[in-house]
């Protein structure tokens, strides 16, 4: 599934309260029109799915996804040159967190990661 290259989009993953998280979503929305405010995605997580997230080895497959977009998880596996039951692991992993989505095409698995970058938030 491919997307115009123009369209340039970040996921903001934030680890904080959801509260805070709401608290700053509404400031944001008050700030944009309406047209903007279509093109805001914020995912907030727990500190483990961060940490998940972050792993190497998911980043890896984060830049595979984004740069390659292959068509099967199998032919993600032979991108990133691992098994394909490791990625297919990894791959549930960041759907769970959200960051991924995975459509059946065709009876294969496609993973499908919609942003360029992914900014994150720590509070600390």
């Amino acid at each position: 599934m491919s997307r115009a290259r123009g369209d340039h989009r970040t996921l903001e993953v934030r680890c904080e309260p959801p509260e805070r998280t709401r608290e700053e979503f509404r400031r944001k929305l008050g700030d944009l029109d309406s047209e903007d405010a279509e093109e805001m995605h914020v995912l907030n997580v727990s500190e483990d799915a961060l940490q998940r997230l972050t792993s190497p080895k998911n980043v890896e497959l984060l830049r595979a996804i984004r740069r390659q977009e292959p068509d099967s998880i199998n032919e993600l596996s032979g991108i990133v040159d691992r098994g394909y039951k490791e990625v297919h692991g990894n791959v549930e992993e960041l759907a769970d967190i959200g960051v991924i989505e995975v459509e059946e095409s065709g009876g294969a698995k496609e993973p499908v990661f919609e942003y360029d970058d992914l900014e994150l938030t720590i509070q600390v």
